[in-house]
């Protein structure tokens, strides 16, 4: 009998060790399910207020619902982001504060580029109609309309760009503080890696030196990242000569 129950007593050991184990394991990948689909509502979103109207027929206060449902798998989404990696910087994981902060960083770079790019072409594109309007003396009453959307919604963009990319950029400056801690990166250093991830793509590059500098990690994204740089030049200026 004694031996029977300390059987079974080793028995529930193991399957509770399991099942811990697993939940273990779904609770590594859940972050990643987690980041994962907050890019996928991110470009979502996107899609969807660009083409929303035009293919799929929706009228505007439908239009609307969807905005406002998508803003708040964002917010959440954005919100259990950041939740998750303070914790992960608090305690100078740095496996995990790599690792997320590339994945962001190249996943987000798009979006970013979009964002800047559509500001860019309405911050030039509200002048040069402002300066139009202000030749022409029936589109005069425009100017200033005109001038106001220029001037107010390219910040707006770049400001939703910029929130876009928080997790990449908490994990990154995460980085910086634990490569202070555990690798003595000097304070200019940290100071400097922390103002280039507010330059788009410059940020994505300082993010690969300070993996492969200071940690010696992600030397396969290097490469490629380097590769694809270099035919991307050498594209454009072939494109450029033909053209």
């Amino acid at each position: 009998m004694g031996d029977g129950k300390n059987y079974n007593l080793e028995e529930d050991i193991s399957i509770s060790k399991e099942a811990v184990d697993s939940e273990n394991k779904s609770m590594k990948k859940y972050p990643w399910l987690i980041s994962i689909l907050y890019i996928l509502v991110l470009y979502g979103w996107i899609g969807f207020v660009i083409s929303g109207m035009k293919y799929f027929n929706l009228n505007k206060w439908l239009f609307l619902g969807f905005n406002i449902a998508f803003l708040m798998a964002f917010i959440t989404l954005l919100t259990v982001q950041i939740s998750r990696v303070l914790p992960e910087i608090r305690s100078g994981n740095i496996d995990y504060c790599i690792k997320r902060f590339l994945f962001f960083k190249y996943t987000i770079l798009p979006s970013t580029l979009y964002f800047i790019f559509l500001a860019l072409v309405i911050f030039v594109g509200g002048l040069s109609i402002s300066i139009l309007a202000l030749v022409l003396p029936q589109m005069l009453f425009l100017a200033p309309f005109i001038l106001m959307v220029a001037f107010i919604l390219p910040p707006i963009l770049l400001a939703i760009s910029f929130i876009a990319a928080l997790p990449g950029f908490v994990l990154a400056v995460g980085t910086v503080i634990i490569s202070r801690k555990q690798k003595e990166m000097k304070l200019g250093s940290c100071v400097l890696h922390i103002l280039l991830q507010f330059v788009p793509v410059v940020d994505l590059i300082d993010a690969l030196y300070i993996s492969l500098h200071y940690w010696n990690r992600a030397k396969k994204l290097a490469i490629i990242t380097a590769v694809s740089a270099g035919i991307l030049i050498v594209a454009s200026i072939i494109l450029h000569i033909i053209g």
